[in-house]
């Protein structure tokens, strides 16, 4: 790591910021089946079970591009990543094959992995689909698909330098470190920028309370010419709003399921002895109690007015002496017709 420190100094002098890309010969890849969650929460599972999925006991830095997971030993990142910030501040650290998936787009291409092999990309929407390790080799070599080199992978890391934090290759101290930095950035191009609103207010303070005082004025005036307008304006929109109110409660009183009405078509349907004592509405169908002096022919009866159909006995009929009468309980369930005689609720 120190070395690594060294080289980019004596390349690159003193950059403002960096962002580290971890090659593919560092990388370990795997594709798990996870259940439907975030790209964080999906982090924190693989951080928590990574020996199940990569083959190592260490502990890991992951990353998601797609279906794909990326992994690296954790300690190694975090020294070359320690020694780099002695550079620069480094923003974001991320995993070759998603750098080179958002290079490629959508299509295949290829990567450098180590001296003796390259990684074959497929992407979709900027993101892997699918990677291999091919031996190089003749056949290798020449390959489907565009090369990304080195050139284009900082390119387009240095795009994804503020992007989010989901997609980078990272353990849980460095997602946390990374967290912080990012916080403090905000907060200091905060401070900057309201500093800056400060001045400009300042210095326009004269002019702008001049023209506040116009704007005042106009308003004022413009509040008392159009005082009569706004107050029909709001009188028409309360009484549309009444006709609407009225119109809902008219219909609603005249649908067929409506409780006044199915109790005047009760009313209507049943004989003089019978007395319902119990009407109730599932929101499907009615129901029905009471007693009659003869249960059975309610029946017909019900079944022959034009506003009921389904008419049926819901329960056996009770008989039972009342006053020296003999009478009879009766439950029926019965549903409405809509106003045309069709069949309703």
């Amino acid at each position: 790591p120190e070395r690594l420190a060294d080289d980019l100094r004596a390349l690159a002098g003193r950059p403002s910021a960096l962002v580290v890309v971890v090659g593919l010969a560092f990388l370990e890849i795997a594709e798990p089946t996870l259940p439907p969650m975030s790209l964080s929460d999906q982090r924190v599972l693989l951080l928590r079970d990574a020996d199940r999925y990569f083959p190592f006991h260490e502990r890991a830095a992951v990353a998601v591009s797609g279906p794909i997971a990326f992994a690296t030993v954790a300690h190694a990142l975090t020294a070359w990543v320690t020694a780099l910030q002695t550079v620069a501040r480094v923003r974001a650290v991320y995993a070759s094959p998603h750098i080179a998936a958002g290079v490629i787009a959508n299509g295949s291409g290829w990567i450098a992995g180590d001296t003796r092999e390259r990684g074959h990309i497929t992407a979709k929407n900027g993101l892997v689909q699918s990677v291999r390790r091919e031996r190089l080799s003749v056949a290798t070599a020449a390959g489907d698909g565009r090369l990304v080199d080195a050139g284009a992978l900082g390119s387009r890391a240095l795009q994804m330098i503020d992007e989010s934090l989901d997609h980078q290759l990272l353990d849980a101290s460095m997602l946390l470190r990374l967290r912080r930095t990012r916080r403090s950035r905000r907060v200091a191009i905060g401070a900057y920028v309201f500093m800056a609103l400060i001045s400009a207010v300042w210095l326009a303070d004269r002019w702008r309370d001049a023209e506040a005082r116009d704007v005042r004025a106009a308003v004022v005036s413009l509040d008392s010419a159009t005082v009569g307008a706004r107050d029909a304006q709001s009188r028409v929109v309360s009484a549309q709003a009444e006709l609407v109110q009225l119109a809902a409660s008219d219909a609603q009183r005249r649908a067929p399921d409506a409780a006044l009405v199915v109790m005047a078509e009760l009313t209507d349907a049943l004989p003089p002895d019978a007395l319902v004592q119990r009407l109730t509405f599932d929101g499907q169908q009615w129901r029905v109690e009471g007693t009659a002096d003869k249960a059975p022919r309610l029946i017909p009866l019900l079944d022959g007015n034009v506003h009921f159909r389904d008419v049926r006995l819901a329960s056996p009929s009770q008989r039972f002496v009342d006053a020296g009468r003999q009478r009879e309980s009766f439950a029926i369930t019965l549903r409405t017709r809509d106003a045309g005689g069709n069949r309703g609720r």
